[in-house]
């Protein structure tokens, strides 16, 4: 395409010799960043919860068991309760079994009353067993609820300050 010098002073062009490039090109583009899908991690508790404190900010680098949020849950307070509840079932008809064993070796009860109290220990077992499953699987770990049931096995006085009462409704989740 021809361009004449008139045509090239109204558009602005300018004509220089070609040189070699010996600086790197400067490219300017506008654009976003993203996290990389692959190192997300998404965080969910499995029942009702309000967030009490977030922990961390968004984009902040976060390593395995750091806490992330504090949550508050009455789901959660039932079924630690719940679970005291059924350990404390559970541990009176394990001791009732125990002391009845005498018992039926000797013939001093019947075959009837044993096997009741066999399956009433089994029972009580399962639904122990059962809740402490759905407070791991909510995330509590083993010395979590074993702190919980400390004061309730052999006749101990079940006795909670204060603040370990307000912690039977609250969790900190921590990072996978």
């Amino acid at each position: 395409v021809l361009v004449t010098k008139k045509e090239r002073d109204t558009m602005g062009m300018n004509i220089v010799p070609v040189k070699a490039q010996s600086e790197p090109i400067q490219l300017e583009l506008s654009g976003t960043t993203d996290y990389d899908q692959n190192s997300l991690a998404r965080v969910r508790p499995l029942f009702d919860a309000r967030v009490q404190r977030v922990l961390k900010s968004t984009g902040e680098k976060v390593s395995k068991g750091e806490p992330l949020v504090e949550l508050f849950s009455n789901e959660l307070l039932a079924a630690k309760h719940d679970c005291q509840t059924k350990f404390v079932q559970w541990d009176h008809d394990l001791k009732l079994l125990e002391s009845r064993r005498p018992l039926i070796e000797k013939g001093a009860i019947t075959q009837v009353a044993w096997a009741e109290t066999q399956n009433a220990e089994k029972k009580s077992r399962v639904e122990y067993i059962q809740i402490r499953e759905k407070l791991l699987v909510f995330g509590l770990t083993n010395p979590e609820i074993e702190g919980l049931l400390k004061n309730l096995g052999d006749g101990g006085a079940l006795t909670f300050s204060e603040e370990e009462s307000k912690q039977l409704s609250r969790m900190t989740v921590k990072s996978p």
